[in-house]
């Protein structure tokens, strides 16, 4: 399982049934209440919150073995439905994901910190009798990944080859300080019989 992966499945496993949402919370983007119009007139799903995981930037750790810090945004999203006091309701719901995600910034042991980045406030009205709130609250979530190794899956013929050859021989041909244009007056070694 994907890093990504477990960071939403420990989010979404410390958010179930501790908010208005109760049971409603879901990994899955496509389950997103604002990006599915059609679904959007059935307030008995609502409130409803989306747990996904958008940018994420990556930086070489360690050189060798390869190993990447990766930084991805976790968004958690709240759909609620619209009534006066909306933002009121989706505030409400923002701090109590910010005290949920606070009493654990390693998201179960797996992202190494967890820290509350930015919040959307936005009033979904297109294709709706009567429009529902929605808050993105974005937390950016440090996790340490390596590189991976072996074929690739699917790939032909068994993606890369894992070993290499054995070095038989060695030449070398080079130039100090870049002095000797003509490659005769350039230093050689050539080895022989590394394999024996």
């Amino acid at each position: 399982m994907h890093p990504r992966q477990q960071i939403r499945e420990a989010a979404k496993a410390m958010l179930l049934n501790q908010g208005p949402w109760l049971d409603r919370v879901y990994t899955n983007r496509m389950r997103a209440l604002s990006q599915r119009p059609a679904q959007r007139s059935d307030r008995s799903q609502l409130p409803a919150l989306v747990i996904y995981t958008r940018d994420e930037k990556a930086e070489i750790f360690n050189v060798a073995p390869r190993e990447y810090k990766c930084v991805v945004d976790l968004v958690f999203e709240v759909i609620a439905d619209s009534t006066d006091d909306v933002d009121i309701v989706l505030d409400d719901m923002a701090v109590l994901i910010e005290r949920i995600m606070g009493r654990d910034d390693t998201i179960a042991e797996t992202a190494d910190d967890c820290v509350y980045s930015a919040s959307q406030m936005t009033i979904i009205a297109d294709g709706v009798e009567r429009p529902i709130g929605a808050i993105a609250v974005t937390f950016q979530a440090t996790y340490y990944r390596n590189a991976p190794d072996g074929p690739a899956e699917g790939a032909p013929d068994g993606g890369y080859n894992a070993t290499l050859p054995e070095m038989t021989s060695v030449y070398v041909d080079y130039s100090l300080d870049n002095q000797q244009d003509d490659p005769r007056d350039r230093a050689q070694t050539h080895i022989e019989g590394l394999d024996q």
